[in-house]
């Protein structure tokens, strides 16, 4: 939604240290430290494009239904990568 279009979306997954890593990453405009600060609050309009503003505010909350932790950071060059760990293992 925030990237060009025809822009790259990278995802990622890894196991590591009992945990299992999902992230998302894109090259969007990115973000200030203000707003990723207040990114995953409830009606956070941070972007002219619309939105609600509950889409991350509802990932955070199940996130903490599921004992997982989710963070964003920003992207060297511009954008914005977000990661979900999960406990657990690997299968297998």
């Amino acid at each position: 939604r925030y990237g060009s279009s025809g822009g790259v979306v990278k995802l990622s997954a890894q196991h590591a240290d009992g945990c299992i890593e999902i992230c998302v990453e894109d090259k969007g405009p990115g973000l200030s430290d203000a707003l990723l600060a207040k990114l995953f609050q409830r009606f956070n309009h941070s972007r002219s494009q619309g939105g609600s503003g509950l889409g991350l505010a509802i990932c955070y909350q199940l996130c903490q239904l599921m004992q997982a932790d989710i963070a964003a950071r920003p992207v060297a060059g511009g954008g914005l990568c977000i990661c979900i760990s999960l406990p657990g293992s690997a299968a297998g």
